[in-house]
């Protein structure tokens, strides 16, 4: 079997429910790992939404890609899918500041934590992206060496800015090529902005709750407190292909975006797979 790597970028809010609920405000909390607790879109839930794409853009593959649909109840037609899904992982949350609308944050370890799972499938990074990242890893645990806490810090020459009520700074230590900038921009999108971990935490617990409402004739029933993945978050996921269908399965991203989860009909979850490995 061979393993790729895919970049999900939402283009719109996503929900993917976890089921949980809280004993505060918000009703519908969203899906997140049970290590780091970073959001995350689990596997099943993954595989459940490229199904659901598959069927309305290339429904032949289905079968194989996929396998025997969840409701099937004869034996005799039930099919084991060729292909892998795992989980998709954090890697970028767009965080407000007050010199642009937001700039896009991740942190030392979730870089570490793709670069770990990439190596658990052998798979390898371009070898621009792979010294790039080494480069800017080194950089920032330079300057955390000799400071015991470690500011925020953006790749854009923009002088301090708030991001998120951090104060952020230059990253004036990093050794970075101008074609390992441009390299990093193509992974992360642009705005870079690095985290201490404490930080990043605050921030991804805290996301967006949006209030839904439910009407009946014009007239609100049921309000209820939604959270969600705001647009411009990056995730990557690993996909294990089959031995069928594997030019099938990268042509049908080109100018396609997937819905993940749930609320479909009020623009949620509509994102952009885009293959690196």
């Amino acid at each position: 079997m061979i393993y790729s790597l895919y970049e999900i970028r939402t283009k719109t809010n996503m929900h993917v429910g976890s089921g949980d609920t809280t004993f505060g405000v918000i009703d519908n909390l969203v899906q997140r790992d049970v290590v780091t607790n970073y959001p995350q879109v689990h596997s099943s839930s993954l595989k459940g939404a490229l199904r659901e794409f598959f069927k309305h853009k290339n429904p032949a593959i289905v079968p194989d890609v996929f396998g025997s649909e969840p409701k099937e109840r004869d034996k005799a037609k039930l099919k084991q899918g060729l292909y892998r899904f795992f989980d998709a992982n954090l890697l970028v949350l767009p965080v407000r500041s007050n010199s642009k609308p937001f700039f896009r944050a991740t942190t030392v370890s979730l870089i570490k934590q793709m670069s770990d799972r990439l190596v658990d499938f052998n798979l390898q990074l371009k070898p621009d992206d792979k010294s790039a990242l080494e480069m800017l890893i080194e950089s920032i645990n330079k300057i955390s060496e000799h400071e015991t806490n470690f500011k925020p810090r953006t790749l854009d020459n923009l002088g301090s800015v708030f991001i998120e009520e951090h104060i952020a700074e230059y990253l004036e230590d990093a050794e970075l090529t101008n074609a390992q900038r441009k390299r990093i921009k193509s992974v992360f999108g642009s705005g870079l902005v690095v985290f201490n971990e404490e930080d990043f935490k605050n921030v991804s617990e805290e996301l967006p709750v949006i209030a839904r409402n439910q009407l009946e004739n014009g007239e609100s029933k049921n309000l209820w407190y939604e959270q969600i993945v705001p647009r411009e978050s990056v995730f990557y996921c690993i996909i294990g292909l089959g031995e069928k269908h594997s030019a099938e399965f990268d042509e049908v991203w080109k100018d396609n975006l997937v819905q993940i989860g749930a609320n479909a009909t009020i623009g949620y979850g509509y994102t952009q797979f885009t293959k690196l490995i």
